[in-house]
């Protein structure tokens, strides 16, 4: 029934004349399994998947468990091509925010996507045209000798875990791409 409600709603659009955006579902790129697996004891889960694409942020899954969460957002290439966008392109408003960020405040990540970031609270890459954001939030029980020492532990934990998601969403999209 959703796939043919998926259908008809594509074939409005294209008969409207107005912009088709696609469908990606963000919670399909990882599985629950596999953030469980990744993010050990990651307890109960509960995704949110929120298709409500804005200028800021296309779609959006969360992911909630025992102290933890699990945010990926996409903003897909239509995102941007269909004009309501404040940015023309995904890499358009990756550069600007790399570009607005306070001196220290991003870190370029090699190895992903087309182009990578860290702003020590999400990690960005570009790819294909499509803009994927990753927010992990796992440190709970972390401990060390002093609080800059814990928050330092727990941004690299986030950062690995963001990197290792992105890794397993490339790995997806590649699969998809190759079908």
């Amino acid at each position: 029934m959703k796939y043919l409600f998926r259908a008809c709603l594509l074939l409005i659009f294209l008969s409207s004349g107005l912009p088709v955006l696609a469908l990606q579902d963000p919670c399909k790129l990882v599985s629950e399994r596999q953030i469980s697996d990744l993010i050990k004891d990651f307890g109960y889960k509960k995704a949110r998947y929120v298709d409500g694409r804005s200028y800021f942020m296309g779609q959006s899954c969360q992911y909630f468990g025992d102290g933890k969460t699990v945010f990926i957002g996409i903003e897909e290439k239509a995102d941007f091509e269909s004009g309501e966008n404040i940015f023309s392109s995904a890499k358009e408003k990756f550069e600007k925010e790399k570009q607005a960020a306070s001196p220290g405040v991003i870190t370029v990540i090699d190895g992903i996507g087309d182009a990578a970031i860290w702003n020590h609270v999400s990690l960005k890459f570009l790819k294909d045209g499509n803009l994927y954001t990753i927010r992990v939030r796992a440190g709970k029980g972390i401990s060390g000798s002093g609080k800059v020492e814990v928050e330092n532990k727990v941004e690299r934990m986030n950062l690995n875990y963001s990197k290792a998601l992105a890794k397993i969403i490339l790995e997806q999209k590649e699969k998809e791409q190759s079908k």
